[in-house]
């Protein structure tokens, strides 16, 4: 059911002010991404913690691709992966997706 769900409520109109929307979750996102490619010194290295929404909609940024490949990226995300991008002021680019070299063992490479 979790697919479905989630392709329904990125059809949704963003009028209803009981539930975030696509398109504003997709801003909340990209205006994250903003903010560390702006205030980011030349070099350095961010790490961030998060969910598969954010992973998600961030690689959708980066491949400039539909808003629907931002789930389709979601779904396939292993716990745990590793996923890194690599920016300038003026470009987001996606370096690797989904990369799990820090988990050896099989068993761990669990979905959502």
């Amino acid at each position: 059911m979790f697919e479905p769900l989630l392709l329904h409520w990125q059809s949704l109109p963003a009028d209803d002010p009981s539930l975030e929307s696509w398109p504003a979750f997709r801003e909340r996102v990209e205006r994250a991404l903003r903010r560390i490619v702006n205030e980011s010194s030349s070099g350095r290295r961010i790490v961030l913690f998060t969910s598969g929404g954010f992973i998600g909609a961030a690689a959708r940024l980066a491949l400039a691709a539909p808003d629907r490949t931002a789930l389709e990226l979601a779904w396939r995300l292993r716990n745990a992966s590793i996923t890194e991008f690599i920016f300038t002021r003026d470009r987001f680019t996606l370096d690797s997706f989904n990369a799990i070299p820090h988990l050896e063992n099989p068993a761990m490479w669990t979905h959502r």
